[in-house]
């Protein structure tokens, strides 16, 4: 991709509005993934070992999802600031 097309790219802010639209994107597949795994838990799972495998799944996909969010929507949010000023 030539400079010249990610410097239009940044003066048009798609930057920005794309970085905010993936960390949503994110989300929305992580929450597909949890609702996925809870029904292989659910279905295959030993109910001794159920609560464990529940909080330790449920855990690990909020926190990356959580920084990944994050981390995108900021970057968008700075690249979006940074084109306005």
């Amino acid at each position: 991709m030539p400079l010249d097309d990610l410097v239009r790219l940044l003066r048009d802010q798609d930057v920005g509005l794309w970085c905010k639209r993936a960390a949503w994107l994110i989300v929305l597949i992580n929450a597909i993934l949890v609702a996925f795994q809870l029904l292989g838990l659910l279905t295959h799972g030993d109910l001794a070992t159920l609560p464990i495998t529940l909080m330790t799944t449920l855990l690990g996909y909020l926190a990356s999802t959580l920084w990944y969010f994050f981390v995108l929507y900021a970057l968008g949010a700075i690249v979006t600031h940074l084109i306005r000023s």
